[in-house]
């Protein structure tokens, strides 16, 4: 699980609103989900929406703590080298 200062600084710089990028893939996505509806029913595309959802939330997490630590050791190791 992610610290709670991870969340607050991830909560943080999160963008307002989806991007255009991310609009677009996801009208990409819409007829496949469409055709899922369909053949499989609006419960199971909830279903699998919110499981799929949660899933890419703790990848998402996960990435972003990764990043952050990457981030940091950067720093840590350029002040270190070029400080002395």
């Amino acid at each position: 699980a992610m610290s709670s200062l991870l969340k607050e600084i991830q909560e943080a710089t999160k963008p307002p609103e989806a991007s255009p990028e991310e609009r677009a893939a996801n009208s990409e996505l819409a007829p496949y989900y469409d055709a899922i509806e369909r053949a499989l029913g609006l419960a199971f595309v909830n279903e699998f929406y919110q499981k799929n959802a949660q899933a890419c939330g703790v990848e998402i997490d996960q990435a972003f703590a990764r990043g952050f630590r990457l981030g940091g050791q950067l720093m840590l190791e350029t002040l270190s080298r070029y400080s002395s």
